[in-house]
């Protein structure tokens, strides 16, 4: 091969890093890969694992994705090394696959297989996530290996072809559906293959598959219980069929709506894209009618041809066999053999002796890249909104629509899926790293967090603070109706967007920090805060409520006060914020709030709640809870009683200290008609 020629896959290299690798600290960053990554972290700190994340189908896949993130996980800041060892991987898949094209198909094939591959912009989008379901790099690898063994006879090749395959099933079981077309490879040419390197690429994918394979038979009675459960998806009635998607997935469609209200600067765009799903409909076609023409007429290319066939058709089909439902990102899968079969044409008409069809198929190239990286570029466009400095803020109009764009290209994938235009691993780092600076400022170990949920193994916010965080800071997750402040420190609170707090946080202390992030709103902004509660003697908390009642109930639980409106609506809801101090022996407080009318009867009751935030923090502590009541739409018209209760086991209330009774009186509450 010339030096010259070599010019291709270096520029094309060179192209898919670019895309790959800019402003990575844009990728996607959410459970998934905290998933992966925490469980990477695990391994790094010395605990093995016989299995990785959970899958939809609620089995764990195999451990192969948590090693293959182990190395960045030894770096500073693990989660962007991730996603640039993940983008890595990603170009030298579509260097092989020039490589891989260019030895078996030609130079003309290799050019528009790899060009595709590199500019697509969902093998873009999904190359810089790291818990993306297939390693694209061991497909071509089996590939490869497959077309050696079964065009050039070197049957040797079967090693690197089980191995891949072992590699990729236990990166992620999805991979499985490799199974019939690595199946009928080996049935189709059985002499090729022979049976010593076979025998010894199935020991070697057997030895590296072992722990997952122990695991699997320890439990298989569990696991073959939640396969039999079936369909375990988002949405069981997706709004587009299987084929609908393997289309978008090679075209590069709906990684941003087509027709958007929030930018309809994306419209021409997306009619743009729409045209290409034609053009990639007739190359897929064209495709798999060469394959047909060279196998009938049993042409010496026809073996070459078959492979990559195989591996496009046969896995698709299982994918719509499988009971789950099928979603975007299984199409994965098809990588890159959905671009080596879009290559068969395109070579054909590049190669052509005809002036015309060579400028056809340069056309159709050309036309095909140019929109692909136009949306690629589009989607950054929008991601530059999550600038954490706003001295360099995007206009107001690129604000809102980054906000709004995530919903619209949900609805149009329709899969309950959400991809492209997502909170980015920039804005998550940003907050991080204000987080600790302020903690280590004011000298504190740990972080208060309101963050929609409380629980990292099962919300996306909980996990990704608790994993950027950790190990330098302790993240304690409160419910967002809930305060808990200690009572004689200070305490830092992150407040992420989208919040509306028990109480305003500026009223404990000052805030130290706002990290923007774009919204719908007139400013198209939103904040993450981080604000100081400051340590205080225990009297000067009894002036925090607007309105005080003291009352001390047993257990060393103290009403302070309450914040509420006086008048409600007979079917309207009635919000009251409780004030307490909790004493170092106080483990649970499930207070509550209820009107009660003259006679003593009860109107409503908000539902008491032993909270787990209370454990939040050690020793004397200030709680604030915020409850809502809802007052019944046939109430009677009149004044109630707004009384403050704390519960106790058995539904029995918690008596007053002193023999003053099981309740509070806040205040008194007036009932209009509706």
């Amino acid at each position: 091969m010339p030096r010259s020629a070599l010019l291709v896959p270096l520029a094309i290299g060179l192209l898919a890093a670019a895309l790959r690798l800019w402003a990575i600290d844009l990728a996607p960053f959410g459970y998934d890969e905290v998933d992966v990554l925490g469980r990477a972290r695990a391994v790094v700190d010395g605990g093995l694992t016989a299995t990785g994340p959970l899958t939809s189908w609620g089995i764990p896949d195999p451990p192969g994705s948590v090693y293959l993130m182990a190395p960045p996980s030894l770096l500073p800041r693990p989660a962007l090394a991730a996603a640039a060892w993940a983008a890595l991987l990603n170009v030298a898949a579509v260097l092989m696959t020039w490589w891989l094209a260019r030895r078996f198909f030609g130079p003309r094939v290799a050019l528009a297989a790899a060009l595709l591959y590199a500019v697509n912009p969902w093998a873009v989008y999904f190359s810089r996530r790291t818990w993306a379901e297939i390693v694209p790099l061991y497909t071509v690898v089996a590939i490869w290996a497959a077309l050696e063994v079964v065009c050039h006879r070197r049957s040797v090749w079967a090693v690197p072809f089980f191995v891949a395959l072992a590699l990729q099933v236990n990166t992620r079981i999805l991979a499985l559906v490799y199974a019939p077309a690595a199946l009928l490879a080996l049935a189709l040419f059985p002499r090729r293959w022979g049976w010593r390197w076979p025998l010894v690429g199935v020991a070697l994918g057997t030895l590296i598959s072992l722990p997952y394979l122990v695991y699997v038979a320890g439990h298989w009675s569990e696991l073959a219980a939640r396969l039999a459960a079936g369909n375990r998806g988002i949405d069981f009635d997706a709004q587009n069929s299987a084929p609908a998607l393997l289309l978008w997935t090679a075209a590069g469609y709906g990684l941003l709506p087509a027709s958007s209200r929030a930018a309809p600067w994306l419209d021409p765009l997306g009619r743009a894209a729409g045209l290409t799903l034609w053009l990639v409909a007739g190359l897929l076609l064209g495709g798999l009618a060469m394959t047909l023409r060279a196998v009938m007429r049993r042409r010496r290319d026809a073996p070459a041809l078959l492979l990559p066939g195989l591996w496009l058709g046969l896995p698709f089909l299982t994918l719509m066999a499988q009971s789950s439902s099928v979603y975007l990102h299984y199409l994965v899968a098809l990588f890159p053999a959905v671009f080596l079969v879009m290559g068969f044409p395109l070579g054909a008409l590049l190669g052509s002796r005809r002036t015309g069809l060579r400028l056809v198929g340069g056309a159709t190239l050309i036309l095909l890249c140019a929109v692909q990286l136009a949306t690629t570029g589009a989607l950054y466009r929008v991601l530059a909104a999550y600038d954490p400095d706003e001295t360099r803020a995007a206009p107001l109009e690129l604000r809102q629509a980054a906000a709004a764009l995530p919903r619209e290209a949900a609805d149009q994938l329709g899969t309950g899926e959400r991809y492209g235009v997502e909170l980015p691993l920039r804005f998550w780092q940003a907050v991080a790293d204000a987080t600790r600076t302020q903690a280590a400022r004011i000298g504190v170990s740990d972080v208060l967090i309101l963050a929609g949920a409380t629980d990292p193994l099962t919300a996306e916010r909980p996990a990704i603070l608790d994993y950027l965080l950790r190990p330098r800071l302790e993240p304690r997750f409160l419910q967002a109706d809930t305060l808990v402040f200690p009572v004689d420190r200070p305490a830092l609170v992150l407040e992420t967007p989208d919040i509306d707090p028990a109480d305003t946080l500026e009223r404990f202390g000052p805030r130290l920090a706002s990290i923007p992030v774009p919204s719908t709103n007139r400013t198209g902004r939103d904040y993450a805060h981080l604000t100081l509660v400051e340590s205080r003697p225990l009297d000067a908390w009894n002036n925090v409520p607007p309105f005080r009642n003291r009352a001390a109930f047993e257990g060393g639980i103290e009403l302070l006060g309450f914040r509420g409106e006086r008048v409600v609506r007979a079917g309207d809801s009635l919000a009251v914020v409780t004030y307490w101090r909790l004493g170092p022996e106080t483990a649970t407080a499930p207070v509550s709030v209820r009107l009660v009318d003259a006679s003593g009867g009860s109107l409503v009751r908000a539902e008491p709640r032993a909270d787990p935030a209370l454990t939040a923090t050690s020793g004397a502590r200030i709680l604030v809870r915020r409850q809502e009541l809802a007052i019944p739409a046939q109430a009677t018209v009149g004044d109630y009683r707004l009384e403050a209760i704390v519960a106790g086991p058995g539904g029995n209330l918690v008596p007053r200290t002193g023999g003053r009774g099981v309740s509070e009186t806040l205040a008194t509450i007036r009932v209009y008609p509706r």
